[in-house]
């Protein structure tokens, strides 16, 4: 079960995961499983294949960073996102166990899937990208997985990416993660104040400003991934990113490749149409679910024309929430700026 972090590290002086280093193949921990392999380690923690003696069956876990581990709230927190995740049951989800800890250390156990991330997939593609006939074959069960979380669960995901969508041996996704690393994530940025970077070009503007989550972060996140499988990249990808989810539209994809130097069949104008409505600024103007989102790509619904297309955000920019707008004579030319004059 291959696994992908944040690429950007907290200051390890300030979050020390020396607990962590000291895991290794073989070990037993928590009284019943015995470490097999390695398969991802990053800020939000590692990731071991294991054999658990007590069910007989091999699972994986996710170790908590330490600088997690030992708040008893953030622990408290963690632990409610496992009961949450438990709820879910469905053939495109990867299971969550439990969370299990001692004096030492203390992971979630969740099913282990055999196959590699979408995003490791994808890097393996001649060109590094996929074309519409290699996504849709297991975005049927992704888009069922969504809309049985949100619709059935009243679940959002919060961290959709190519790197928490796996891909069986048989070529099927599961999407993993649900909530789990968000929770981490958040409790990274309120302790340091340092914003995790390998999420944030999957983010909603939505999400980037703190609003409460909802369906519509996910189907945009989705959006994101379509466009970094056709494209190679996530639709922003360098600069200032907050300012870009908020504020631009990204390129087309056709744009995007021949900016990229990205020789392939163009895709079909369904796909550009569809993954742009997912990006749209106003949530109200995104596909109401994956099933509609996988229907429009197929050519079996037109998505109606976005209602913001263009319009800048009446809301505060990231900027102005963090400083405040500016003052005196320079409110004014600022104002005029921003209102086209």
């Amino acid at each position: 079960m291959p696994e992908d972090f944040p690429s950007a590290d907290p200051p390890s002086a300030q979050f020390p995961t020396a607990g962590l280093q000291r895991l290794s193949p073989g070990d037993r921990v928590f009284g019943r499983f015995i470490l097999i392999a390695e398969l991802g380690r990053g800020a939000m923690g590692v990731v071991f294949s294991a054999r658990d003696e007590v069910l007989g069956a091999e699972v994986a876990l996710k170790f908590v960073p330490d600088f997690l581990r030992w708040n008893p709230s953030i622990l408290a927190g963690l632990r409610d996102e496992v009961r949450q995740a438990r709820t879910l049951s469905h053939p495109h989800i990867v299971r969550v166990y439990e969370l299990h800890q001692d004096a030492l250390s203390a992971a979630i156990a969740m099913e282990y899937v055999e196959g590699q991330s979408l995003r490791e997939f994808r890097l393996a593609r001649p060109g590094q990208i996929l074309g519409p006939e290699e996504i849709l074959p297991w975005l049927g069960g992704l888009a069922d997985a969504l809309d049985y979380a949100h619709r059935e669960a009243g679940l959002i995901h919060r961290d959709l990416k190519p790197a928490n969508i796996l891909l069986t041996q048989t070529g099927a996704a599961k999407l993993s993660d649900f909530g789990l690393a968000r929770r981490a994530a958040d409790e990274v940025s309120q302790l340091s104040q340092w914003q995790p970077c390998g999420t944030l070009p999957f983010m909603s503007p939505q999400q980037l400003a703190g609003d409460p989550p909802s369906a519509a972060d996910d189907i945009y996140a989705l959006g994101a991934t379509l466009y970094e499988c056709l494209t190679g990249r996530p639709p922003f990808h360098s600069g200032y990113l907050p300012h870009q989810i908020e504020s631009r539209s990204p390129d087309s994809i056709a744009g995007r490749r021949r900016s990229l130097g990205i020789k392939a069949p163009p895709v079909p104008r369904s796909w550009e149409t569809a993954v742009a409505a997912c990006l749209a600024k106003d949530p109200a103007d995104r596909p109401a679910s994956a099933r509609a989102l996988l229907e429009a790509l197929e050519g079996r619904r037109v998505l109606p024309p976005p209602r913001s297309a263009g319009a800048p955000s009446a809301r505060p920019s990231l900027r102005e929430r963090l400083v405040g707008p500016p003052a005196g004579l320079a409110r004014v030319v600022y104002a005029k700026a921003k209102a086209g004059v």
